[in-house]
């Protein structure tokens, strides 16, 4: 039941080697490394972590509120990078 607008955040923590992001619908590997957040509409695209050749790691799945944007429009929107 997903919102099909609403991103999930993928964080990864960890030390490892191997382990890349994978999209299966669009065929690639994204190679992560420790701390890099990941964004994606996961009620359309179907993802999972390929084998880890050393290490471990902890991939924390991150969920948006719908109700949250829902009532995003009565707030300015500050963006910082």
């Amino acid at each position: 039941n997903d919102n099909c607008v609403i991103y999930r955040h993928i964080i990864a923590v960890g030390d490892w080697k191997g382990g890349e992001f994978c999209i299966s619908q669009l065929g690639i590997k994204i190679p992560v490394r420790p701390g890099q957040v990941l964004a994606l509409l996961a009620c359309i695209l179907a993802y999972f972590s390929a084998f880890m050749t050393t290490g471990r790691h902890i991939m924390f799945s991150c969920f948006t509120d719908a109700l949250l944007f829902k009532h995003s429009y009565l707030y300015p929107v500050i963006v910082v990078l």
